[in-house]
């Protein structure tokens, strides 16, 4: 199996696009992918801070209780743990319930179709992936922006 980067400041424009990113899904899963991306949420902290790389296994897999798994919902690719595997209505399929390890409350069951990938690998964020993530931070901040675009420029880190 082949290994695909997925740096998030790149494939921006398919991550906040749902089909686009639907459809990058099921490319990967279609040719059996590892793919490594890279968490931007703080829902499973304290196991993934925000900027930790993880490496998806996309292939044929079965999720098993107590692993971390991705999926799609409202658009949106979410990594959370698997606590329990039932069937849906009617037994023809699975569904998967699942939690952040930060959240209280279970999600919604996630039908098995929507299941990306299972997370098997986990690298700490670097210390210039936490600096990027701190200046991002600063950019949406509206009245920190003008100070980031300074230290950007500083830096001579060109602006978007």
């Amino acid at each position: 199996m082949h290994a695909t980067e997925v740096l998030m400041r790149g494939a921006a424009e398919i991550t906040h696009n749902p089909e686009r990113l639907s459809a990058l899904c099921e490319l990967w899963q279609d040719e059996q992918r590892d793919v490594w991306i890279t968490l931007q949420g703080t829902s499973m902290l304290p196991t993934f801070r925000p900027g930790t790389r993880l490496r998806l296994d996309c292939g044929p897999f079965a999720p098993q209780v107590g692993e971390v798994i991705a999926f799609l919902r409202g658009g949106g690719l979410i990594v959370h743990r698997l606590i329990a595997i039932e069937p849906a209505e009617g037994g023809a399929e699975t569904v998967y319930i699942c939690r952040g390890d930060a959240n209280v409350q279970v999600d919604p069951p996630v039908h098995s179709r929507a299941v990306v990938g299972v997370v098997r690998e986990t690298r700490a964020p670097s210390a210039w992936g936490r600096l990027r993530l701190g200046i991002q931070a600063l950019r949406r901040h509206p009245l920190l922006a003008p100070i980031a675009r300074v230290v950007r420029r500083r830096a001579g880190v060109s602006s978007p």
